[in-house]
């Protein structure tokens, strides 16, 4: 029964843990990690310093612990977006969804704090977004083996330019300068690349739909 014994104990550790980094996350984007500190964490949360540090033992592992959260959450999200279809077309769409609800979680301020700070997690970031854009290479060598992409795409090519253009398009500093939202950052990105690829089958195909 939740409340009591082990499995109660658990259920209220993640419950606390989910809400500490809830309202951690809400100072996080509107000041970034370098501003915030361990005091406007305990006000913000209402408890004291001291039990703050009982639940992360400064504010690196509080950050770190974040970070790990996130990349964890985001991840197993994505998968789901992979195992929900195998259309080339479909899971670009879905994942267009998809990176423009996450990236309301995350602000310039982190990006550039993470950046210069704590180099480490932005690299754990990284290498998650990495095991996403390896399952995206695999469904675009499909879609080349099934006549869906043209040809003489290749698709090692083809998920290296979507590595680069997300890590240079899709951030937040970049919306602020080209005064766009991340829907129409990811929406122009995959629409120029994506639809460039598709073999004239495919094209006929999706125009008859």
């Amino acid at each position: 029964m939740p409340g009591n014994g082990q499995n109660g104990s658990d259920e209220q550790t993640n419950a606390y843990r989910q809400r500490v980094l809830e309202r951690a996350s809400e100072l996080f984007y509107q000041f970034g990690f370098k501003r915030v500190t361990m005091d406007d964490l305990s006000v913000a949360l209402g408890i004291s310093k001291k039990t703050l540090y009982q639940f992360a033992r400064g504010k690196d592992a509080l950050i770190e612990m974040f970070v790990n959260d996130l990349a964890d959450r985001t991840f197993e999200q994505a998968s789901k977006v992979f195992d929900a279809t195998d259309d080339v077309v479909g899971l670009t769409h879905r994942l267009v969804d998809f990176l423009g609800s996450r990236m309301q979680f995350i602000s310039s301020a982190m990006v550039v704090d993470l950046q210069r700070h704590w180099p480490h997690l932005w690299e754990r970031i990284n290498a998650r977004r990495m095991q996403v854009l390896d399952r995206y290479l695999r469904v675009i060598e499909r879609s080349v083996d099934r006549g869906i992409l043209r040809p003489e795409v290749n698709p090692k090519v083809m998920t290296r330019m979507v590595q680069v253009l997300v890590t240079n398009i899709i951030n937040p500093k970049t919306y602020l300068e080209l005064e766009i939202t991340p829907r129409q950052a990811i929406e122009t990105l995959m629409t120029v690349l994506l639809y460039g690829a598709l073999s004239e089958k495919a094209r006929k195909e999706r125009k008859e739909d």
